[in-house]
């Protein structure tokens, strides 16, 4: 059936075929929605067996976001001639396989959610913990299956999985293997009913006895997104600091009393992307500047400033770091930022 997919991600295998995901809506038997072929309903009632009707101003329904793999199968060519791919065939549902999964997990869940491994075998994504209440409690998990979908979704870091953190129950998020597919990284709370709690790092090992290691558990900072380097020896971290989003590199092996260091401008990071020579290109913003596209270097820092918003827009070219202070007051417990003020 024809449907609205976005959130590409890709492998390739080892034939040369290509695994990919994307994500939408779904039935409940597991089939994609597409809200342009449904018939036009002859009541608005709604009958609800939970308490759990609405999310913020969405009414909850009986679908579902759901990830689907599939992939496209390499033609066979001759010397010099440009590569072809065919599709397969259908895409599986990955989710539907266990009742009450949701993945990305709405209102804000997005390809983030998941990931596929760099040979294509194995799929991660987060969901909601589906025996519990959703209204009730804030825990998620993240689970492992096979991209094919020849087995059912598995949670690493569940109630009964082996290597769960103990008194770690709060939500998961943004999985993400590592290089050669051994490992994952993910975020994820400890309080079960707390929404806004710290998210800690945490690295599993897949087939090692299910272990999971804590990264920088003493840090007083909450990461928001994570990437490994290229060469899977560290994780780059998207991280609020002092009023601003930075990027710190964290050893994949770090202890719990690590301190991640900064390795961005003054500015709050928007996006980052690994460069083949161990730089990361970072687009940013400014209260001088509406975006700023550098290099950086996590033990260098900035390497570069490849554009800066205020240097080619007439409306910025008065603005500029110098003009721009950065206070902070004593609080009852910490230092307070005022982020800016003018000279």
């Amino acid at each position: 059936m024809p449907a609205t997919l976005s959130g590409l991600k890709t492998a390739i295998t080892k034939s040369g075929d290509i695994n990919f995901l994307v994500y939408g809506e779904s039935w409940p038997n597991g089939t994609a929605y597409n809200k342009e072929l449904v018939a036009a309903p002859l009541s608005s009632a709604r009958i609800h067996d939970s308490i759990y009707v609405r999310h913020w101003d969405t009414w909850l329904t009986t679908r579902f976001n759901a990830i689907f793999s599939g992939t496209l199968k390499k033609k066979r060519a001759g010397p010099g001639a440009t590569s072809a791919y065919t599709s397969s065939g259908s895409l599986k549902n990955l989710v539907a396989g266990v009742k009450n999964l949701e993945s990305p997990y709405p209102p804000f869940g997005d390809a983030s959610d998941y990931d596929i491994s760099s040979n294509g075998k194995l799929v991660a994504f987060k969901s909601k913990a589906p025996e519990l209440p959703r209204a009730n409690h804030t825990a998620s998990y993240i689970y492992v299956v096979p991209h094919d979908g020849s087995k059912k979704a598995v949670a690493i870091n569940g109630p009964d999985s082996p290597g769960t953190p103990k008194d770690i129950k709060g939500d998961s998020s943004s999985p993400v293997f590592s290089p050669d597919g051994r490992r994952i990284a993910y975020l994820q709370m400890e309080d079960i009913s707390y929404e806004s709690d710290r998210r800690t790092v945490y690295v599993y090992t897949i087939d090692s006895k299910d272990t999971i290691r804590t990264l920088a558990k003493d840090w007083d900072r909450s990461p928001g997104a994570i990437k490994w380097t290229a060469d899977g020896k560290s994780l780059v971290l998207n991280t609020e600091d002092s009023a601003r989003s930075r990027l710190f590199l964290l050893p994949a092996d770090a202890g719990d009393d690590f301190k991640p260091k900064n390795f961005t401008d003054g500015g709050s990071v928007a996006a980052y992307y690994g460069l083949p020579n161990g730089e990361y290109l970072v687009s940013s913003s400014a209260i001088h500047t509406s975006r700023t596209v550098y290099t950086a270097k996590p033990d260098e820092g900035v390497t570069g400033v490849i554009f800066s918003a205020n240097e080619v827009d007439p409306a910025l070219k008065n603005l500029d770091p110098s003009g721009v202070d950065e206070f902070y007051y004593k609080g009852n417990w910490t230092d307070v930022s005022l982020p800016f003020s003018w000279n």
